[in-house]
């Protein structure tokens, strides 16, 4: 983490880029919108709950394609899903960053697909659809 540290200074970006402990639950809530954008590149896991956490507060997400990350942005829609490759997400990251009009549009249209595909309410509509349609194909 030093080292890490030190590298981010060295580049400049000891201002931009914060090294943040593990928070109290709730608090991570408050910490969402100031981030722009959320920015989660696991090399496997993509079905993290904290990208959605991220998209129901107004936050634009760069992610890895892994498991179902690329879900979750719905085809760049809210966000942008990155290649598991460092200088492709770079490239996205600076886009992302230096063009403030586009990082207000996926933020809009992050917080309305978290709303309206993954919600609480969504999930639990989806699951008791496939709970109908198996009782269904049982009863046959």
């Amino acid at each position: 983490l030093a080292a890490l540290k030190g590298r981010v200074k060295a580049a400049g970006l000891a201002e931009r880029i914060l090294f943040v402990d593990e928070m109290a639950r709730g608090q991570l809530a408050d910490v969402l919108p100031a981030l722009d954008p959320y920015i989660a590149l696991p090399r496997y896991e993509g079905h993290g709950v904290t990208p959605l956490e991220a998209m129901a507060r107004g936050v634009p997400v760069i992610l890895s394609d892994a498991g179902l990350f690329h879900a979750f942005v719905g085809g760049g829609v809210a966000g942008e899903v990155a290649v598991a490759d460092t200088a492709a997400a770079i490239c996205s990251v600076r886009d992302l960053l230096t063009d403030t009009d586009r990082q207000r549009a996926l933020a809009v249209a992050a917080r309305e697909r978290a709303r309206e595909q993954f919600s609480v309410g969504a999930e639990s509509e989806a699951i008791t659809r496939v709970n109908e349609e198996l009782l269904a194909e049982a009863g046959r």
